[in-house]
């Protein structure tokens, strides 16, 4: 019978893999002859997945693996190319100034399939740029393993500590603003939209909170415990914090209790409830398809929305701020140094221009993983 590439589940088989390493890169064999162009790649920081159809030990069938790995992988930089005889990769470590990873995976589960590339393997301290075509034998490459590896151990406690310091931070986050949107929401259904003049008091506390903690997220990028841009993060902070502490209280209870206050605080922490648990999970390596989804899709409406809301209530609150001086600056004599009012008339136009960078910014995070997950390495 003709086998026209659909195969029973029950049939599909595991290739061989070989693998070999660089301080910086990844070197992945798939002993795999015939591959099919339209094969299915998938990889991202922390997994590669392969399923296509080819010859193999098993004569031709689909084969497919998964493997999870050790440490990060720069998805972006990396490649692929397949071969008459092979599929080979080259995975670019994140991580570029680390030492040699102790294994390639993240468990210590023996693979069968999983093997090292002899041939291509290279002492790190060889001269010689070429590849070792005799290569070392298996206990020898175990003992230069394990040499790298105590050299790996100081820096396991540092990024233990990075790992719960994070954790932590992502997950306090959430639970503040989880506690804000719940209450939001639970104030609406019980007391309808009289509950709008009571917003700024019942979550106003909570929300300053969770907007001081932000600051932290500056420090983060600047020590790159985490990565990132540092502009799009400091525009997001410092807006949100100016609204907050600059505009909302300053103003008197009659504008805090605007339904404008409501709604911005409301698109506030419905943002940060999907952000928050994404990056938790994202320390641990984990990732949930939904919550990444809408990490990625849901700033395309709420951004927007908050943006405007923030705009209008600089534009509610103007008339108080022009009458009352407030924030202004004076000399004794009663001269204005420094005319508030006139600032926050300045102020939204970099509103307008910071939130265009920050959707710039947006955009490319979400054009940068929805390619990737589609196919995170780029043929040669």
């Amino acid at each position: 019978m003709e086998n026209n590439g659909v195969t029973d589940p029950a049939l599909v088989l595991t290739p061989i893999v070989r693998w070999a390493q660089r301080n910086d890169k990844i070197y992945l064999n798939v002993d795999l002859k015939n591959v099919r162009k339209d094969a299915d790649i998938y990889l991202d920081t922390d997994t590669l997945r392969v399923k296509c159809f080819g010859r193999g030990a098993r004569g031709e069938n689909v084969y497919q693996f998964e493997l999870n790995f050790f440490d990060g992988i720069d998805f972006e930089a990396s490649s692929y190319e397949i071969k008459d005889l092979c599929i080979n990769f080259m995975l670019m470590k994140l991580d570029k100034t680390c030492l040699y990873w102790s294994r390639l995976t993240e468990d210590t589960i023996k693979k069968q399939w999983l093997k090292i590339d002899f041939e291509r393997w290279r002492n790190e301290d060889s001269e010689d740029s070429s590849l070792d075509t005799e290569g070392p034998d298996e206990d020898t490459l175990r003992n230069v393993q394990k040499e790298r590896q105590r050299g790996q151990d100081d820096t396991t406690f540092i990024d233990n500590v990075k790992a719960f310091y994070l954790f932590m931070y992502n997950m306090m986050q959430f639970i503040l603003y989880m506690i804000t949107m719940c209450v939001l929401l639970l104030g609406v259904v019980m007391y309808g939209k009289g509950f709008y003049s009571d917003t700024y008091y019942a979550v106003g506390n909570t929300i300053q909170l969770a907007h001081l903690m932000m600051f932290l997220e500056i420090f983060n990028v600047i020590l790159k415990l985490v990565p990132g841009a540092l502009m799009p993060t400091v525009l997001q902070v410092l807006g949100r914090n100016f609204m907050l502490w600059g505009i909302i209280r300053q103003v008197p209870d009659t504008l805090k209790e605007d339904a404008t206050v409501y709604y911005m605080l409301l698109t506030w922490s419905t943002i940060e409830c999907v952000r928050y648990p994404f990056y938790m999970l994202s320390v641990v390596r984990k990732e949930l398809k939904w919550l990444t989804w809408l990490r990625y899709t849901l700033w395309i409406p709420l951004y927007p929305i908050g943006q405007f809301l923030e705009g209008l209530y600089i534009i509610i609150s103007l008339p108080y701020f022009d009458t009352s001086g407030r924030l202004s600056i004076y000399t004794d004599d009663g001269t204005c140094i420094f005319p508030f009012y006139l600032f926050l008339r300045f102020y939204l136009l970099t509103l307008i221009v910071g939130g265009f960078i920050n959707l710039r910014h947006m955009y490319k995070q979400r054009s940068k993983k929805m390619r990737s997950s589609k196919r995170r390495v780029k043929s040669d």
